[in-house]
């Protein structure tokens, strides 16, 4: 069931655009996210989503604006808009256990179940759910700790002729095993949360062409909701990688982008 986040303080929001209420009293960041939050709760999902989104022109770079966004539009049928932005506000705050709670909840209702833990054995799946609580910016910092000490035990053992015993040997290779397994997590969600761009599609059917224009060959029809990788643009088009690896061009205008 979608969770909606329950408000955001205004003075966060206001000094995360470094923005305060003018003397013509202009509405504030923080009024209009209240407008919005009303708007949702009074099941004015139209007037909440003009104003969660006049929020983001304005320069508001914000994840519970993201956030809320996507629950009213999820409450509005856009399933893939609702992933849209799910996608956005994790970017912005990837350890937020609803914000990946709510994003699993808009896939699996968009037929999309690539994520789901039920489906890898138990050791994987709490790996994956550590992994997640962490976030890309931990798992890089616990790489370097554990690089460090690797190099230190390796260091002091070499230091001193037959120093180096069993014990020291398996305290290393523990390590080494350690910094493996994180180095790999790290890269993954890195690539996903950081590097990764994603397109999301928007439209209930999409083609996916061979090339950049409508007289090219369709090679496939994709549904809304679903996430490409994206591999380079042209105007009006992206150039995208299917979830079978097969590449092709879409239509700007058909989906929207996770930078």
């Amino acid at each position: 069931m979608v969770r909606r986040r329950i408000g955001l303080a205004a003075a966060a929001l206001a000094a995360s655009v470094g923005l305060v209420p003018s003397p013509a009293r202009a509405e504030s960041p923080e009024e209009t996210f209240l407008r919005g939050n009303r708007a949702y709760d009074a099941g004015r999902h139209d007037e909440a989503v003009q104003a969660y989104e006049e929020l983001i022109e304005r320069g508001v770079i914000d994840p519970r604006v993201e956030f809320n966004l996507g629950n009213t539009e999820f409450r509005r049928g856009r399933i893939g808009s609702a992933i849209l932005h799910f996608q956005r506000a994790r970017r912005l705050a990837p350890t937020d256990p609803e914000i990946r709670a709510n994003l699993a909840f808009a896939r699996a209702a968009a037929g999309d179940s690539r994520e789901s833990s039920a489906a890898l054995p138990a050791p994987l799946a709490w790996i994956r759910r550590v992994v997640d609580g962490v976030g890309p910016a931990r798992l890089a910092w616990t790489v370097l700790v554990l690089a460090w000490f690797a190099w230190a035990v390796l260091a002091w053992g070499l230091a001193e002729p037959g120093r180096f015993r069993a014990l020291h040997g398996w305290i290393l290779a523990g390590l080494v095993a350690a910094l493996a397994v994180t180095s790999t997590a790290w890269y993954v969600t890195h690539r996903q949360l950081v590097t990764m761009q994603v397109a999301v599609v928007l439209s209930s059917q999409a083609a996916v062409l061979a090339g950049p224009g409508e007289n090219n060959a369709q090679l496939a029809t994709v549904p809304e909701g679903l996430e490409l990788e994206v591999w380079g643009k042209r105007p009006d088009w992206v150039n995208v990688r299917l979830p079978n690896s097969v590449s092709g061009w879409i239509a700007e205008d058909a989906v929207g982008l996770v930078p």
